[in-house]
């Protein structure tokens, strides 16, 4: 009697192991697919990026200083707004236009 016990249990668990397999590998096909359709984007983000630093560390630019500063003015303030956005939806208690203190 023990050992029927023992076998029906184990069944039990692979049948619980097989599902949770068969969620695990949907999932993975997902990211794959979405991490397949992002790393294009990628690619184009970083070349323009690329081409914006070239462009900025050019001898002949006559405001390569300005223009790194205002780089990292944009990307601070998207990250200002990131943060912003995220609190609100996480129920901060600051609004968006509002700097975080």
């Amino acid at each position: 009697m023990h050992t029927r016990y023992t076998a029906a249990a184990a069944q039990v668990e692979a049948e619980k192991c097989a599902v949770i397999a068969k969620e695990v590998s949907e999932k993975q096909a997902n990211c794959e697919r979405d991490l397949a359709a992002a790393e294009p984007l990628v690619e184009q983000a970083e070349a323009a990026l690329d081409t914006l630093n070239k462009k900025l560390d050019a001898p002949e630019s006559p405001c390569c200083g300005q223009g790194r500063a205002l780089l990292w003015c944009f990307v601070v303030t998207m990250q200002f707004r990131a943060l912003s956005i995220q609190s609100d939806i996480l129920g901060g208690a600051h609004k968006a236009s509002e700097p975080i203190s």
